[in-house]
């Protein structure tokens, strides 16, 4: 039987995320809402990873072959009783910015979950090979950018 993920959760995250705010402590902040249930009991933790590319970062880990830095981060959530409802927060610590003004920044961030028996982290996926990491639809990875 596969896990379901309710279908109004894949249209909030999408609709949660098309803007990325900016504070004034120069953190990125991505509220995602979750609203998983029916999960395997092989799953004890969720994990919103998300991760911020623009030319403008001055710190991070430098991608090969872009001009631009990284910054990524993990949250990670207690399933219980098969089933996470909550709103995750990641928050990407931003450290000096090189003149931002209208250089682009681009984002993702992608749903994952930890099985116990495995002891290991895997993503999600309707056609998975393993049975624990199938929901049903598959969750999106989210994409997107905006200017600074």
């Amino acid at each position: 039987m596969n896990s379901r993920m309710q279908s109004a959760v894949l249209a909030a995250c999408v609709l949660a995320l098309p803007v990325a705010s900016a504070a004034q402590s120069s953190d990125v902040t991505f509220r995602v809402p979750l609203n998983l249930r029916q999960l395997s009991s092989d799953i004890s933790r969720i994990s919103v990873y998300c991760t911020l590319e623009s030319a403008a970062l001055t710190r991070g880990v430098v991608i090969k072959g872009a001009t631009g830095g990284r910054v990524q981060k993990q949250e990670e959530f207690p399933v219980t009783g098969g089933q996470l409802v909550t709103t995750a927060v990641v928050v990407l610590p931003i450290g000096n910015l090189d003149n931002p003004v209208g250089k682009p920044a681009f984002y993702s961030c992608q749903l994952g979950g930890f099985s116990t028996s495995q002891k290991s982290w895997d993503i999600f996926s309707e056609t998975s090979a393993k049975a624990a990491f199938r929901l049903s639809p598959s969750p999106m990875t989210i994409t997107g950018s905006f200017n600074w």
